[in-house]
């Protein structure tokens, strides 16, 4: 009977999942939609400055609405995501906002984030995640009536994150043990002890410490530290050749573009147009693969939505490689584990999984990023 029970807890759990999924995906449209059209207006309207200042708003509660489809979809994984080289500074600022949801009111939460530039790391994003909100709930039992608790990051020999509370803190004894399986100083029912060893575990899994320094009465700081990516390195200068880039190299580029949103279809295709890029706009899978075959001159880069009707994403990816193999192609998706997924059995990938000629971009995204991502794969092939 215990066993049934568990069995129809876990069927609820997947179908909350699948909702969620669903959700975010549809939200998700409208988010990019949002974002690209507000940009338009931006670039393209010589606006007052309360029309301006309105435009702004737009973008920010799109940003808020998109942390919370990201947060969803963190949830919403049965599976952990393989080791990728992500931006830690831009996931602790998306955490946030997530982590004010666990904290009363009466506990304030600030962040310190060093923003000077880039700070990469491989890791598995919700592991990473896990690690915050296992610190989070353990500071708020620190703080039984009110406090602070500061989220700091910095690159000092590494990527130093720092979770920091005004709580009771801790007696060197106990200090000694807090990462021990099953030890807990929580009353009977109140933690089960595998919070930290949980933390510890994920820390040392990807190559990194985990300090602790706690003082009674006057709270507790962890102190933990990541190896910095190869990424770190490397970004400062892509970025700056991809701001640098000719914009006249985007003139009579061929374009197509799957999309099966007509809100998201419509500003992908209003945006690379005012680039010079002449496009071509399908909607369904079928539709892609059709274009793709009848083309009299093959598309110089090709934007899909892994999730299209009909013939899939992924089946027009691989079709297309058949017929012209180191075209660039963008995928688009509210669903990256469904694309690293399929990425497994190809053979030609690098160390993140995604192949040279080929991008990945999460739903929602800004225009300007996207453009900055074809600009990037097209001046590779140029250079191949």
């Amino acid at each position: 009977r215990e066993l049934e029970n568990q069995l129809r807890q876990s069927q609820k759990l997947e179908a909350v999942g699948t909702l969620a999924s669903g959700v975010a995906h549809d939200i998700n449209n409208t988010l990019t939609a949002v974002f690209g059209f507000a940009e338009q207006a931006k670039r393209q309207m010589d606006a007052p400055v309360e029309l301006g200042r309105s435009i702004d708003m737009i973008e920010q509660a799109a940003e808020q609405a998109a942390s919370v489809t990201r947060s969803l979809l963190t949830f919403a994984q049965k599976t952990s995501t393989e080791k990728e080289a992500i931006r830690l500074d831009q996931l602790v600022i998306e955490s946030m906002r997530l982590l004010r949801r666990l904290l009363p009111a009466s506990i304030e939460l600030t962040e310190e984030i060093d923003t000077s530039m880039p700070i990469w790391i491989e890791a598995d994003r919700n592991q990473i995640q896990q690690v915050l909100m296992n610190l989070t709930i353990n500071a708020r039992h620190a703080m039984v009536d009110s406090g602070r608790l500061r989220v700091k990051l910095r690159i000092d020999d590494g990527a130093v994150l720092s979770v920091e509370d005004t709580g009771a803190g801790m007696a060197p004894d106990i200090q000694q043990r807090i990462f021990e399986p099953f030890f807990t100083t929580k009353d009977r029912g109140q933690g089960t002890g595998l919070g930290l060893s949980v933390v510890h575990g994920i820390i040392s899994d990807h190559g990194g410490t985990i300090e602790v320094h706690s003082v009674q009465n006057q709270g507790t700081r962890f102190d933990i530290r990541f190896p910095l990516s190869a990424a770190s390195s490397t970004s400062a200068t892509e970025h700056a050749n991809n701001t640098t880039s000719n914009p006249s190299n985007s003139h009579h580029r061929r374009m197509l573009i799957a999309e099966d949103d007509e809100l998201v279809a419509a500003v992908m295709a209003a945006t690379f147009e005012s680039e010079g890029f002449d496009v071509t706009l399908a909607n369904t899978g079928d539709e892609a693969i059709r274009m793709i075959d009848e083309q009299t001159a093959a598309p110089d880069v090709v934007i899909l939505d892994f999730d299209l009707p009909g013939r899939t994403g992924d089946e027009c990816r691989r079709h297309l490689r058949q017929r012209n193999r180191h075209v660039p192609v963008v995928i688009v998706t509210g669903n990256t584990n469904a694309y690293l997924s399929a990425q497994s059995t190809d053979a030609a990938t690098n160390e993140t999984g995604v192949p040279d000629h080929e991008k990945l971009v999460a739903k929602p995204f800004r225009m300007n990023e996207l453009v900055e991502d074809v600009r990037s794969l097209l001046q590779k092939s140029d250079n191949r």
